[in-house]
């Protein structure tokens, strides 16, 4: 799993609501901690299931098609494991975690151990992710993301070309408010990822440079205990992309 999942997952990072028609509040004093065990995307057919540590740490990302990632504590340092759909390891990236328990920097190796890829991560002092900074294997830059923040949620994504000369994509976030969200990077065991907006995604509009703008919105549907169950993904005239159905421990 790649940045950009977690993000997307993260990423990914922070989406959710209840109402594509109709801005639906939830009072926050009732939305409660839950753990995600299980997320199915229509999209694909597929489903994710999340196992954790008895400290509450991700420790295996199942995929229904025979994926998975899992994860391995030792002291200050994490590292991650790829495998495909035949259990054939397809990348180890190892991680280095600062004093706050936060990812400083990380190194990607092929399964024989030759590198791929350095990365390097920047957080504010409310432990939010703001730039990962790409390096090739001879340590030459090879790109940048960004992430701007405001008020406790995710304002601007943005990703850098190689030399980090321009933007070659950028997205704008807008949300319910208020409506806490469920499905963070706290409740997927990742919080060595940083904090969560912590409103639900109502719209992205994102552009692509040298193309046009693309524009999701979000509706979504909750359980008596404010837990997302449900979150459905349109696109700009309306019509459904994708629903991402939750199960909790």
């Amino acid at each position: 799993m790649k940045l950009p999942h977690l993000l997307a997952v993260v990423i990914v990072f922070s989406i959710f609501s209840c109402s594509k028609k109709k801005e639906t509040p939830y009072d926050p004093s009732a939305a409660l901690a839950a753990v995600v065990k299980t997320v199915s995307h229509s999209n694909t057919g597929t489903t994710d299931t999340y196992t954790y540590d008895v400290q509450g740490r991700i420790q295996l990302l199942q995929n229904s098609t025979g994926s998975k990632i899992s994860y391995e504590y030792v002291d200050s340092s994490l590292t991650q494991t790829n495998f495909d759909a035949t259990g054939t390891v397809v990348s180890i990236t190892h991680f280095v975690l600062d004093s706050f328990g936060l990812v400083s920097e990380s190194v990607t190796t092929g399964a024989g151990g030759a590198v791929l890829a350095y990365h390097n991560y920047t957080f504010d002092w409310e432990r939010q992710l703001t730039a990962q900074y790409n390096y090739t294997a001879n340590h030459d830059v090879n790109g940048k993301s960004e992430w701007v923040w405001g008020g406790g949620n995710l304002f601007e994504y943005a990703i850098y070309d190689s030399v980090i000369d321009h933007k070659a994509f950028d997205s704008y976030y807008w949300y319910y408010d208020p409506a806490i969200t469920s499905v963070g990077n706290a409740n997927t065991g990742q919080k060595f990822w940083g904090a969560d907006s912590k409103y639900l995604m109502r719209k992205v509009i994102g552009s692509t440079w040298g193309a046009g703008n693309t524009v999701s919105t979000f509706e979504y549907t909750m359980d008596s205990q404010q837990r997302i169950t449900e979150a459905k993904t349109y696109d700009y005239n309306g019509t459904l992309k994708n629903t991402d159905s939750y199960t909790y421990y």
